[in-house]
């Protein structure tokens, strides 16, 4: 679904020109092209949160060896961007509510591959939400649009509209209810996997049950979740998903 993603905005922050210019090196070899901005000021706690509401960025790369206060104000201000930017911490990130880490001393390769996992979040994805009950896919629907990934959700109240959008539509994940009236999620899921046998499918349950962890995974399920979920088990969830190991969400 790269069409819906022309380019990548990322913002590199960082004192040390050396880590710049790997990382710029890094995202020229990139997938999609990726427009940067560079702030070499990283002691300035203005500068780079002033950049940062100047315009939208999916990813910001700062040095963590910037002074605190600076480090703090830049945080805070990723994290209050309402677009939801992933935080890259380039060096030492411990006790920091960072999105993934690039190592220091940075290396090429290590960049271009954390890039690409940056990229993968960012670029749309069409999901279909398939559970019997209206209320429940409307709150699926909000916790998706909080999430970090870029997400456009279409709904199925149950089997057959399960069934019938997949065969028309590829999907890049359907997230599915495993208790459902008629048709339930186990017998859907069977079906489905018939249609589209790469399809990505994540179960939901309302309880714990290693027993039904392990069913829905024989049974080709590529994971499940346990409701209520939140944001962060949808971007943890997507990560194992499209394997971004890269990626660690608190």
């Amino acid at each position: 679904m790269t069409d819906d993603l022309v380019s990548l905005k990322a913002m590199i922050v960082s004192g040390d020109a050396g880590d710049r210019e790997l990382i710029r090196r890094a995202m020229a070899g990139a997938s999609i092209p990726v427009i940067v901005t560079e702030i070499e000021a990283a002691g300035d706690a203005t500068a780079a949160p002033k950049a940062l509401a100047s315009d939208a960025y999916d990813a910001v790369l700062f040095d963590t060896a910037m002074p605190a206060q600076a480090g703090q104000a830049l945080l805070a201000a990723i994290r209050g961007e309402p677009g939801r930017p992933l935080a890259v911490a380039i060096g030492e990130a411990s006790g920091l509510d960072v999105d993934c880490t690039l190592a220091k001393p940075v290396e090429q390769a290590h960049a271009a591959s954390l890039l690409e996992n940056c990229i993968a979040v960012r670029l749309p994805k069409r999901v279909l939400v398939v559970d019997d009950s209206a209320a429940v896919r409307s709150v699926i629907q909000k916790v998706l649009k909080a999430s970090r990934f870029r997400i456009a959700a279409d709904e199925a109240d149950g089997h057959a509209s399960a069934v019938e959008q997949v065969r028309l539509s590829a999907f890049d994940v359907v997230i599915l209810d495993c208790h459902m009236s008629g048709k339930d999620g186990f017998e859907t899921l069977a079906e489905l996997r018939q249609v589209r046998p790469d399809a990505r499918i994540l179960m939901i349950t309302e309880k714990q049950d290693q027993a039904m962890v392990e069913r829905a995974r024989s049974e080709g399920a590529a994971d499940l979740l346990t409701k209520p979920f939140f944001a962060n088990d949808i971007d943890a969830a997507f990560s194992r998903l499209f394997r971004l190991g890269h990626l660690r969400w608190s």
